[in-house]
């Protein structure tokens, strides 16, 4: 796009110097010398739409393209070529802009501020090299509009010390961070994502692991696509309708906090791998703590039937607020305390639905603890909104269930078994519950006691 010219009709050299100025609008790229051979890059946009991709050729130079450049203060150009890249710097301004790259060497830092409607859109991807590469710390702010992000390993391996992203005020949001094939993504230290609590925006976060296609050479390879998680996840998207999502095998160390504040909110943890195979599990080594908030919010954890099951090292922490919500555990082990909290869920229209909780196909290692202020749907061992499952449910330490109304249900019809190794208490907290036992229960009855609630079998 060609800049308008301006004129200065009281100052004659000025109309000169612009005269003797290239129109078009240029992308600004400035070099400094890096480490061992390489060069930093910083590129500055325009205050229209930038495009600006950087692909590592097989002799690791570096060719930038997509829009006009300006390099150094020279003329403008529509393709750079460096050595590698050390620092990767993007300041791509206002317009609805796109960064394209293959990882460098050093730190990835972008910074855009895209105003009202205006999108970001930046995909980093491993290069052609099939050797693994390490890089920097990747550092995002994005400012106003719509932003994506996507990070995937696809013919190489990448470890990456650190990533931390930071949504400012925008409308909406996509985050993606995955390995795909036979390689792996490694984040040495932390991982944090931030959407301030008073912004409602609709914010989106998947990380996952895609092998590949059964059948194929690589997909009989080692390893297999994994995301490793080391030094803590923390991801905090604030006020809107947000979902997060980590699927496939993703294996992540020390503490896993998701916060995802006001709005109807989804969170999916599922591992749903087609091959039985020790390294192909959904792990989380540290404690994982949802907080919901308010609003109509779904949570899974789960593992598909017939795969590993999804796994948690440390307690499950997972807290709702005010209406009516789900809470869906499949397919896991918990070697801590699950406590589960739904919160109270106020009358819509003077209805009040009531909260939801299934546990199937799971072992819970720790205590097991279930509150609900308002009605509630308990299904221990079976889920009738669920696929059926053909593993037991098992407890190893006391049960707590205590909701102000409804009839939980412990045991299927016609599924396995739910075993109970310690004792089983429930309470009704603001009127009389029925507990229902029905199908294969294994349970001392000495240790079962009722507290506001009386007894059922079927």
């Amino acid at each position: 796009m060609f800049r308008r010219r301006r004129t200065f009709p009281h100052c004659p050299a000025v109309i000169a110097g612009f005269e003797d100025r290239v129109l078009l609008a240029a992308v600004q790229v400035n070099s400094t010398p890096g480490p061992r051979g390489t060069v930093n890059l910083t590129l500055t946009g325009t205050p229209d739409d930038d495009l600006v991709i950087l692909r590592r050729d097989a002799n690791n130079h570096v060719h930038v393209s997509g829009s006009q450049f300006s390099w150094n203060g020279r003329a403008d150009v529509s393709e750079l070529v460096f050595p590698l890249v050390n620092d990767l710097v993007f300041n791509l301004g206002a317009g609805n802009d796109s960064g394209i790259f293959d990882a460098p060497k050093g730190n990835v830092t972008i910074h855009d501020g895209a105003e009202g409607d205006a999108y970001s859109n930046y995909r980093m991807e491993t290069g052609p090299s099939a050797a693994p590469q390490r890089m920097g710390s990747l550092k995002a702010t994005f400012d106003h509009g719509t932003a994506y992000l996507v990070m995937e390993t696809i013919g190489s391996s990448l470890t990456i010390r650190d990533i931390n992203i930071n949504l400012v005020s925008t409308d909406s949001s996509s985050v993606y961070l995955g390995a795909l094939g036979t390689t792996q993504l490694n984040v040495t230290g932390a991982l944090k994502i931030n959407s301030p609590e008073a912004v409602e925006s609709r914010d989106s976060v998947s990380i996952f692991a895609v092998p590949a296609p059964s059948g194929t050479s690589s997909s009989k390879a080692q390893p297999r696509a994994k995301v490793n998680l080391g030094g803590g996840t923390e991801i905090n998207l604030g006020g809107g309708n947000d979902y997060v999502n980590m699927s496939g095998a993703v294996s992540s160390r020390r503490r896993t906090v998701l916060n995802l504040g006001e709005g109807d909110d989804e969170v999916a943890i599922l591992h749903t791998g087609a091959v039985p195979n020790l390294s192909d599990a959904l792990l989380i080594q540290g404690p994982l703590i949802v907080n919901l908030g308010n609003g109509m919010n779904r949570m899974t954890l789960s593992a598909a039937e017939g795969v590993n099951r999804t796994r948690v090292q440390g307690p499950v922490t997972i807290t709702s607020g005010r209406q009516a919500d789900v809470v869906q555990i499949s397919g896991t082990d918990i070697r801590g305390d699950l406590t589960i909290n739904m919160g109270f869920s106020d009358p819509i229209e003077g209805l009040q639905s009531p909260d939801f909780v299934a546990l199937t196909a799971s072992d819970v290692a720790g205590k097991t603890q279930i509150t609900a202020g308002g009605p509630a749907e308990v299904f221990l061992g079976w889920n009738p909104f669920g696929s059926p499952r053909s593993s037991e449910l098992r407890f190893e330490k006391e049960v707590n269930v205590a909701i102000g109304s409804g009839e939980p249900r412990v045991g299927s019809p016609d599924g396995p078994d739910v075993i109970f190794n310690s004792a089983q208490n429930f309470t009704g907290l603001a009127s009389q519950i029925i507990v229902i036992y029905q199908g294969n229960v294994v349970a001392d009855p000495t240790q079962r006691h009722l507290m506001n609630a009386i007894l059922l079998f079927r």
